[in-house]
């Protein structure tokens, strides 16, 4: 990133994209002694998956920009 001005969009896009990354990492969606799936999920996770982000998430994973 660079420290001359704004953010690009796909800076900021990247940038969005790391915060929820550690987010998730930071609650883990599974059990690390048995491996199985929590439940309920993780608030970070369930975040993640509610409709106002889901769709958004879906764009970026459909986007053929590198840096994403």
């Amino acid at each position: 990133m660079s420290a001359a001005g704004p953010l690009t969009a796909f800076q900021a896009a990247g940038a969005a994209l790391r915060v929820l990354r550690a987010l998730a990492d930071q609650q883990p969606a599974l059990d690390p002694a048995s491996g199985d799936v929590l439940f309920p999920l993780p608030a970070a996770h369930r975040q993640l998956a509610s409709r106002a982000c889901l769709p958004h998430l879906s764009q970026v994973g459909g986007c053929t920009e590198q840096c994403l």
